[in-house]
């Protein structure tokens, strides 16, 4: 417990309480899923690029941010979040090897459809490694494969047979669970005669599994990214990007970018959270059930989605209004040395000495805040 002289309001509100729960990992939960959502909107403010060849931003969309491109194809992004000092992520990692399959299921289910993928972590991926856990050597020898059919990839190869088997697993649970669905199915229908048409009959077959050459090819189209920042530093990444590519958020005072972050970083939010659900009461006028889906999915879509569009929009309502600027230049020696000359200005202008007062308090508090932030 925290000394009472040394507490906030906060703190003292909460009395035994004022402690931070470590035992509850819901708000490292929230805020590794803030994270995400604020590199999606640092996704989208690359939008602002016109050399970019990405032309939208959907969050949560197959995966944790689906970029559109300009060329109609697609690039699948996941995002993983260590801690300081963390051990290197490696291939072999079970949240990466769960990436991986992701991947190769995607290339699988929309052939032509993904231009590649990229895995990116705040942490650093395994470089040092002599086994297929080296997911950079992994890619590399996959790549060289693809450019050479006869190349060496004995690293590539055994993270192939490693997801292989990853699928073989995932496939043999769901099969197991499909086969449980269906003899519950079949008891149900046992003492109904008209049920038993549709009760499945035969032998059911589990999905067909990746080839090795397949993977290989999927490995060969993944981009590793590991220098995004730190847990505690992806606002301020935010915020860099754009200031460097927005010049009317270049152009404003901090305060001001920061009001265009809270909101980037909250539309990221809303398109990574369903929040489309408590928007779409139109659907409650249309009576048609089909009609009424569609509706539905085109506003799940488009919930999803961050578009340049949006981004400028964002930037316009906090950025417009105009600053003050002086047609010519002053010197240092013509501004006033004290308040005496703005107090007459606003006496000539009507207001009160009480809130003359309060205005020159302000201006104190200020002088003296600037003062201790940049000299104490």
């Amino acid at each position: 417990m925290l000394p009472t002289s040394s507490m906030s309001n906060h703190q003292a509100g909460l009395g035994a309480l004022a402690i931070p729960d470590r035992a509850d990992p819901g708000d490292e939960t929230f805020r590794r899923f803030r994270y995400q959502a604020t590199h999606a909107a640092i996704l989208a403010v690359g939008l602002l690029q016109e050399s970019t060849d990405v032309d939208e931003v959907y969050c949560e969309q197959y995966e944790d941010v689906l970029l559109r491109l300009k060329s109609g194809q697609f690039r699948g992004v996941q995002v993983k979040t260590r801690n300081d000092g963390a051990e290197p992520l490696r291939a072999t990692d079970e949240s990466i090897l769960d990436a991986l399959v992701k991947f190769v299921e995607l290339d699988l289910a929309h052939p032509g459809m993904f231009d590649g993928f990229t895995l990116a972590t705040n942490g650093a991926f395994d470089r040092a490694g002599k086994g297929h856990g080296n997911l950079n050597a992994v890619v590399l020898q996959a790549r060289n494969r693809a450019g050479d059919p006869t190349a060496p990839c004995p690293r590539a190869l055994a993270l192939a047979k490693t997801i292989v088997a990853r699928f073989k697993k995932k496939n043999g649970a769901k099969t197991k669970s499909r086969i449980a669905k269906a003899k519950k199915k079949t008891h149900k229908a046992s003492d109904d005669v008209e049920a038993i048409s549709s009760a499945p009959v035969g032998i059911m077959l589990e999905p067909r599994l990746p080839t090795e050459g397949e993977i290989l090819r999927c490995l060969a189209r993944i981009d590793l990214t590991d220098a995004l920042p730190k847990l505690p530093d992806i606002r301020n990444r935010l915020r860099d990007r754009l200031i460097e590519l927005s010049s009317k958020v270049r152009k404003s005072i901090l305060s001001v970018a920061d009001r265009v972050v809270d909101a980037l970083e909250y539309a990221a939010y809303l398109a990574s959270s369903r929040a489309d659900e408590d928007r779409n009461g139109r659907l409650w006028f249309v009576s048609d059930p089909e009609k009424r889906a569609a509706m539905a999915i085109s506003d799940e879509l488009k919930g999803k989605l961050i578009s340049k569009d949006m981004v400028r929009a964002a930037i316009d309502r906090h950025c417009s209004a105009a600053l003050l600027v002086s047609a010519s230049p002053v010197r240092p020696e013509d501004i006033p040395q004290d308040l005496s000359l703005l107090k007459k200005k606003l006496v000539a202008g009507g207001l009160s000495l009480a809130t003359i007062s309060m205005a020159h308090d302000a201006i104190a508090s200020v002088e003296e805040f600037g003062t201790r932030l940049l000299y104490l």
